[in-house]
């Protein structure tokens, strides 16, 4: 499924990609990666965009909602 996310997200031209977890690995480098939720979080707190449309989106497990926090 890792794969498939991720050769879905190269058919199309994204600004920013952003993965997190520790199942991602050989990603092309214009795709950003993150081993945990905590390190997305910091770069979002640094780097957050503006005037952007943001998904988010992961299992439960990887309680992505704490990037907003």
């Amino acid at each position: 499924e890792h794969n498939d996310i991720v050769a879905l997200i190269k058919m199309y031209s994204w600004h920013n990609v952003i993965l997190v977890g520790k199942d991602y690995t050989n990603l092309p480098k214009q795709i950003l990666h993150f081993q945990q939720v905590a390190e997305a979080k910091d770069w979002y707190a640094e780097n957050a965009p503006e005037n952007a449309l943001i998904l988010i989106k992961g299992s439960r497990s990887m309680q992505m909602e704490k990037i907003l926090e």
